[in-house]
């Protein structure tokens, strides 16, 4: 998607608030000017859990809100996974930003949703997402002193 002079707005998100959003943000801006594109909003949520809902993550639900009122044309992301964790929530921004007829770009997956491979691409990448972060909380779980899972001594 080329789209000189399309209006964009990135959204960033970080779970914890000892991560920074300063890459996904160098990263975005460089495609941004690359494609020509115009950043017109920016959306934040630090500290917050992609497991979260929309109602939990106020950059979020601010995006989504001007993606409806139609402020920016394209939505990019660092990566499909900031925009959730689970493939439900992902499935339903991308439905939203499609019936506000506002495009999605995924940096990391070098996708956008304005083509139909795009989008479905976009929606697989969403599926492991969703496994990474089962795979996180096993992990998680594990190591946990109150975990039920076997502990393997050598």
């Amino acid at each position: 998607m080329g789209g000189k002079g399309k209006r964009v707005a990135l959204y960033f998100r970080v779970s914890t608030d000892g991560q920074t959003t300063s890459n996904q943000q160098l990263a975005l801006a460089e495609v941004a000017a690359r494609r020509g594109w115009q950043v017109v909003q920016i959306y934040e949520d630090a500290g917050i859990s992609g497991a979260k809902g929309r109602d939990k993550r106020a950059g979020l639900d601010a995006a989504m809100k001007g993606a409806t009122r139609r402020r920016f044309d394209v939505l990019a992301v660092w990566s499909i996974d900031r925009l959730g964790r689970s493939t439900a929530t992902v499935a339903a921004v991308l439905a939203e930003l499609d019936a506000a007829g506002v495009a999605i770009y995924a940096d990391r997956e070098a996708m956008d949703a304005t083509t139909p491979h795009g989008r479905a691409m976009l929606q697989m990448a969403a599926v492991f997402a969703e496994l990474e972060r089962g795979m996180i909380r096993e992990r998680v779980n594990a190591g946990h002193p109150s975990s039920s899972a076997p502990r393997v001594r050598w």
